[in-house]
C-alpha cells in the first residue's frame, strides 16, 4: 500500500483537532475531533510508507491514523460517533481471506460479531446508503470473503465493498480496485 508521515495541523493548546486537506491526525493524541467532510479514511499505522498515501488521497476526507496501541474499533467507534450524515468510511489495513488485519490483531466473523453492539452505534451517524470501503488484500476473496463482508454490512447498515485481491501499489502487484460489493445494482 502507497503511504508518507503528514503532521496534522493541531492545537493543542485547546485540546481540539482541526484537519486540513490531505492532513492525518495521530489518535494517540488525546484530542477532540471537528468534522470537516462526510467522509472519513481511516488508517492502521503498520500499513507501509502510509504517509504517502495520506498525502495521494483526494482532497475532501477526514484521515486518522490509528493508535497502534489501542483498540482500533473503539478508536474508529469514538470517531464515527463525533459526525453526521457520513457517506463512507474507508479502512486502510491488511487483509486476508475474511479477515481484517490491522496492526497484530486479526478480525474474522466471530470478532465482528463480538463488536456488534458497538458497530451498530455507527448507523445513528451515517448518512443513508453509506458505504463502508475495506481496502486490505483479500478481505473479500472467496465465499468466506463474500460471507464476511455480508455480516459487516447487516451489522453496520452500511454497502460494504472490500479486495478479493492484493490491495495497493502497482508497483507491489496490487490495485485499490474493490472488486466485491453488497450494494445490489439499482
Amino acid at each position: 500500500i502507497n503511504g508518507v508521515s503528514v503532521n496534522p495541523s493541531v492545537d493543542t493548546s485547546t485540546s481540539s483537532a482541526s484537519l486540513s486537506s490531505n492532513t492525518s491526525l495521530d489518535l494517540s493524541q488525546s484530542l477532540s475531533v471537528v468534522q470537516h467532510s462526510s467522509e472519513i479514511l481511516f488508517i492502521d499505522a503498520s500499513v507501509a510508507d502510509y504517509q504517502t498515501l495520506i498525502k495521494d488521497t483526494r482532497v475532501g476526507m477526514d484521515i486518522y491514523v490509528l493508535d497502534p496501541n489501542q483498540d482500533p474499533w473503539a478508536q474508529m467507534t469514538q470517531i464515527v460517533n463525533q459526525y453526521e450524515n457520513v457517506t463512507a468510511i474507508h479502512l486502510v489495513s491488511h487483509g486476508a481471506e475474511a479477515e481484517i488485519i490491522i496492526g497484530k490483531n486479526v478480525y474474522g466473523t466471530s470478532q465482528i460479531d463480538n463488536l456488534s453492539s458497538e458497530l451498530q452505534t455507527w448507523g445513528a451517524h451515517l448518512a443513508p446508503n453509506a458505504d463502508l470501503l475495506l481496502y486490505g488484500c483479500n478481505v473479500a476473496e472467496g465465499s468466506d470473503g463474500l460471507a464476511f463482508i455480508n455480516e459487516i454490512a447487516r451489522i453496520t447498515q452500511t454497502h460494504v465493498a472490500a479486495s478479493t485481491d492484493s490491495t495497493g501499489a502497482l508497483a507491489l502487484n496490487g490495485n485499490w480496485t474493490l472488486e466485491a460489493s453488497t450494494r445490489s445494482e439499482e
